[in-house]
């Protein structure tokens, strides 16, 4: 189960894209050799691109949320769990990510580190993050998640495949 939880975390980090580059250099780009006042274009450094962490209080407080709704046998397993993890993930302004995610077995205390690297991509507020590399291991098939940006915060929810538990990622 903690492989699960750490695969899941890992595609969290992933799931932030950012969607610009750096700038570039130099002046008009239109064709006007006239020299004169043509406009530099440049793009802006995505505020996406840096240093983000698991928010564990806010993972912890939803999942809490959730389990007083649905009650689950594994509940307090799991809220064990994302309190003993801990994840960064940097998106480059290159469009690529790496993440590492360390977790403690609530159980046994043992811990694990598992790395992650691929490339991530931000449209409007859909963060798509595929990880082509998982703990030094080219990845058979790139595996791609979908996470949201809202409120500042990284969301990666939920569902088939991930984590029982939606992910919150804040920028440091």
């Amino acid at each position: 189960m903690n492989k699960l939880f750490l695969v899941f975390a890992c595609m969290s980090c992933l799931a932030f894209a950012a969607c610009g580059q750096g700038g570039g250099e130099g002046g008009d780009e239109s064709g006007d050799e006239s020299g004169g006042g043509g406009a530099v274009k440049s793009d802006p450094v995505s505020p996406m691109v840096g240093t983000w962490a698991l928010d564990t209080a806010a993972v912890v407080k939803a999942l809490e949320e959730k389990l007083a709704q649905e009650p689950n046998p594994m509940g307090e397993m799991m809220i064990g769990v994302v309190q003993g993890m801990s994840a960064e993930m940097v998106l480059n302004d290159d469009d690529t990510f790496a993440v590492e995610m360390k977790m403690k077995n609530p159980m046994t205390g043992d811990g694990e580190t598992e790395l992650a690297k691929g490339t991530w991509e931000l449209d409007g507020d859909k963060l798509t993050i595929t990880t082509i590399e998982a703990n030094g291991k080219v990845n058979e098939t790139p595996d791609v998640k979908v996470a949201s940006y809202q409120d500042g915060a990284i969301i990666i929810t939920a569902g088939k495949g991930s984590a029982p538990f939606d992910m919150v990622f804040k920028k440091k």
